[in-house]
């Protein structure tokens, strides 16, 4: 971790994320993604149109292989009962690097009924909790010379691990006057 405050653009060692480590944050993240304090995760329930779904996002789990994350997020509704949903994500690879890209299949693994109806909303819960996991870490790492916390500036997956690689963040103030 840097001892000083970085320049614009500087990026730091990337952090290397295990995946017992990776496992213990993602359910804060995925909590924070819901809107809900890190201290206090708990079930949510989904209702649009008389359609309900619950999520526990402290149960979820996450693991990685060369350049994909996936998710397993615990569902429940009347329909299909209990139920697990899998979205992956292909991110950069230890010999391939895509910076903060990652794409999703249009459509996660997990029951039917599950995916037809809130396919949309559980990709973007996954994705969020990333994107929380990500920034958390990378703001772990140290603040740039404007004392603002580090962004992630690229993320890869290999075999049971994660690796994020934070940087100072670019000022935009002078480029949108």
């Amino acid at each position: 971790m840097p001892t000083t405050p970085l320049p614009p653009g500087q990026p730091v060692d990337p952090i290397r994320i295990d995946a017992g480590t990776l496992r213990r944050l993602a359910p804060a993240a995925a909590g924070r993604a819901l809107g809900q304090p890190p201290d206090r995760v708990t079930e949510v329930i989904w209702s649009e149109g008389g359609d309900e779904l619950s999520i526990d996002p402290a149960k979820l789990d996450v693991r990685t292989v060369n350049g994909v994350v996936v998710f397993a997020l615990p569902v429940r509704c009347d329909q299909s009962g209990q139920g697990i949903v899998q979205i992956p994500f292909a991110v950069g690879a230890p010999d391939q690097g895509a910076g903060m890209f990652a794409a999703a299949p249009r459509r996660p693994i997990g029951p039917k009924v599950v995916v037809d109806r809130w396919a949309d909303a559980l990709v973007a819960l996954a994705w969020g909790t990333l994107i929380e996991l990500v920034n958390q870490v990378a703001a772990s790492a140290g603040r740039d010379d404007a004392g603002n916390p580090l962004i992630p500036g690229s993320i890869e997956a290999a075999d049971g691990i994660l690796v994020v690689t934070p940087y100072a963040r670019h000022p935009l103030g002078p480029l949108l006057k």
